[in-house]
């Protein structure tokens, strides 16, 4: 049945249908949005909810909320910081209520919709949207997507973009007349893809475009908008070969991993809980599932090893200066006053933050940040490490303490931290963009694009670009250059929708190849900043810094994890607002895929080298079988469907030229009724 609201509650949302599939009456969900104001501000607030509630559309309700921003000025410093908090949460599909004269807002969630999860992911898509729609309005993109739609001389051509965009009935009579083996080996494929890195300054030899520009042109076409980000960066570009000028099938991103991750850290074994998973059956512990592999005295005694070696190296790769002697015999005086050093330095500095361009990496060391980042690391990894002195017994009982206790499991946890540090950003990546452009992505073509992200092209290429690079936080914190193994084991993405991704579903490779798979590992849980604006989160960090005296976040290098998340959390805090506000509405799915057949034993440093499924083939011949394997699999099946041959009919220019042209789609119906409930017969409908 359809919710309607009481005499005395109000209920409003913003542009979307949330009056019909959110159900209010899980008011958990729901968080009081009450800042901390004085008494004229406290007013003007009071009268824009009581306003709010006489809006008959919800482009009247953020029109309102709106003027009453632009209507506020500095020095209602806080009342302007909430006003834009509430703008971006209804931009952004939350609703909101007057409820006893509280505002009050909710996040919109899977668990609180009502429709199908269909409708749901629509509906997510829709508000995803919002950002990247404005980045297509931006004058510097519009003038990057018409000049690579212009025509322009290359040879003796004139050429466009849409010469790299594949004619889908081309592909149509290539897959009818393929004459496929039993095996599903073909004499010539009738798709020939092949992996293309993107490097800066070179070019395309097909059109001339930059690559760069290429890769730039299609993601522009995806639901998030186009930003660069920190760390480490890979770009490819998977081609047809089969077809002229080598269309575009579908574009890879790859980027330095998350820090924080638990079902993926899970996965690799540094939790408790995976060590505990791994060997509680041979340390006759209870456990929610025994490891498969069922580890012995000798698997137990190689993984206290490597724990023992992690935190060695964690101390010769953290510099003493200043702190304490390198070679200091961990004692409980020793951690007591390394406890009291890392007390005492200031958090001054901080403000200053630190520039990596502009000092060697020993001034680095020398600065304020580090040192107080040295003498904590120091005193956590000695205080592990009088833990594991005190150890005794055979390599279980020794286990079985550190599982057991709270001191055990605190030192066990600093060994896997430290672990994970050496591997986090050098050993896994994440997939931060991985998909197919029209007409391919009819073909399920994302699929094959995420198959040749393991591949060893990929694998070869991160090896060459980044095994000489220099670990910037770790090199600053020795005060000399600290190179890692550049070697990818564990590729991770998420998907961008809470319901199930159909792109990472039921991919496996072939035995010859490795049998690697994606597999689903959990969902995402937690925060993020994707519903403020740029403009919100400057005046938060403004009012931060006029209630704390300084800027406490200053994003920049060496400042620690999520900068953007804590400058954020300060600013509601500061203005009186709940924290919860940072929990963003959808959780997503967690997907990976082992690259080696021994990573995560790589990952622990159990094992010195990975081993390759594919070792002994060359990048091309493993290339192609994975394409001969997609074509069978799921081309060749998809080019009998009616539907899909019609849509591969259709020019793909079209689609995709589409694509890049701002669409906001407007929710026609009315969101919540006044007077009598009716049952929801349909589905929201959506122009």
């Amino acid at each position: 049945m359809r919710w309607a609201p009481s005499s005395n509650e109000t209920v409003y949302d913003e542009g979307s249908y949330l009056g019909d599939v959110l159900d209010p009456a899980n008011a958990a969900d729901f968080i009081p949005f009450i800042p901390e104001l004085n008494g004229d501000d406290r007013a003007r607030l009071r009268l824009l909810s009581e306003g709010l509630s006489s809006c008959t559309t919800s482009a009247q309700r953020v029109q309102r909320v709106r003027e009453a921003l632009q209507a506020t000025d500095g020095r209602a410093y806080r009342l302007k910081a909430a006003l834009s908090v509430l703008l971006d949460l209804m931009r952004h599909e939350y609703c909101v209520r007057l409820r006893g004269g509280t505002l009050e807002v909710a996040a919109t969630t899977l668990s609180s919709w009502q429709g199908s999860p269909a409708e749901y992911k629509q509906f997510q898509r829709r508000h995803l949207l919002q950002e990247r729609d404005q980045q297509l309005t931006e004058d510097s993109v519009r003038r990057f997507i018409a000049k690579m739609e212009t025509p322009r001389r290359h040879g003796r051509r004139s050429v466009t973009i849409h010469n790299l965009i594949g004619d889908g009935r081309a592909i149509l009579r290539a897959l009818s007349d393929a004459p496929a083996h039993p095996a599903g080996l073909f004499e010539k494929l009738p798709i020939q893809p092949y992996v293309q890195e993107v490097r800066t300054g070179e070019c395309d030899s097909e059109t001339g475009f930059a690559l760069q520009d290429i890769w730039r042109y299609f993601r522009h076409t995806w639901t998030l908008p186009y930003n660069s980000t920190p760390g480490r960066n890979m770009q490819f570009l998977v081609r047809d070969a089969a077809q002229p000028f080598h269309p575009v099938m579908g574009i890879l991103g790859l980027g330095s991993s998350v820090i924080q991750i638990t079902p993926r850290d899970d996965r690799l074994g540094w939790t408790i809980a995976a060590v505990l998973e791994r060997f509680a059956p041979a340390l006759g512990l209870p456990a929610s599932a025994a490891d498969p592999t069922m580890p012995d005295r000798d698997d137990i005694a190689r993984f206290l090893a490597s724990m023992r070696s992690s935190l060695e190296t964690a101390r010769e790769e953290t510099s003493h200066v200043g702190i304490s002697h390198h070679n200091a015999k961990p004692t409980a005086e020793l951690v007591e006053r390394l406890h009291q050093l890392a007390d005492e330095f200031s958090d001054l500095e901080y403000e200053l933050g630190t520039s990596r361009e502009h000092r060697s990496f020993r001034d680095e060391r020398d600065t304020t940040l580090f040192r107080k980042k040295r003498a904590k690391a120091i005193y956590r990894v000695v205080r592990a490490q009088l833990l594991f002195d005190s150890l005794s017994g055979n390599p279980e009982d020794q286990l079985r303490l550190l599982l057991t206790t709270r001191d055990g499991r605190h030192a066990l946890a600093v060994a896997l931290q430290e672990q994970k540090k050496r591997h986090v950003g050098s050993s896994i990546i994440d997939l931060v963009v991985c998909g197919a452009v029209a007409p391919y992505s009819q073909l399920l073509g994302g699929k094959l694009v995420a198959m040749l992200a393991t591949s060893p092209t990929v694998v070869h290429a991160y090896r060459r670009r980044y095994q000489e690079a220099h670990s910037h936080i770790a090199s600053a914190m020795k005060g000399a250059a600290v190179t890692r193994p550049a070697e990818l084991v564990f590729m991770g993405t998420t998907s961008l929708y809470e319901t199930h991704s159909s792109q990472y579903e039921r991919i496996r490779l072939p035995d010859e190849l490795g049998g690697l798979r994606f597999e689903a590992i959990g969902k995402t849980e937690g925060f993020a900043s994707v519903q403020f604006s740029p403009e919100t989160r400057a005046l938060l960090e403004g009012v931060t810094k006029r209630v704390r005296g300084r800027r406490f976040v200053t994003h920049k290098f060496g400042e620690g994890v999520n900068p953007k998340l804590r400058a954020i959390g300060m600013g509601l805090t500061d203005i009186g607002l709940d924290g919860r506000l940072l929990k963003y509405s959808s959780r997503r799915l967690v997907y990976g895929v082992t690259l080696a057949e021994n990573t995560r034993e790589y990952l622990l440093g159990m094992e010195p080298k990975p081993r390759y499924g594919w070792r002994g083939r060359s990048a091309r011949d493993v290339e192609r079988a994975i394409a001969a394997h997609w074509v069978s699999r799921w081309a060749l099946p998809r080019s009998l469907r009616e539907a899909v041959v019609s849509a591969l009919a259709l020019p793909a220019r079209e689609t995709i030229s589409m694509s890049l042209r701002p669409h906001r789609p407007e929710v026609t119906l009315d969101v919540f009724e006044r007077s009598h409930p009716v049952p929801l017969t349909t589905a929201p409908r959506i122009r």
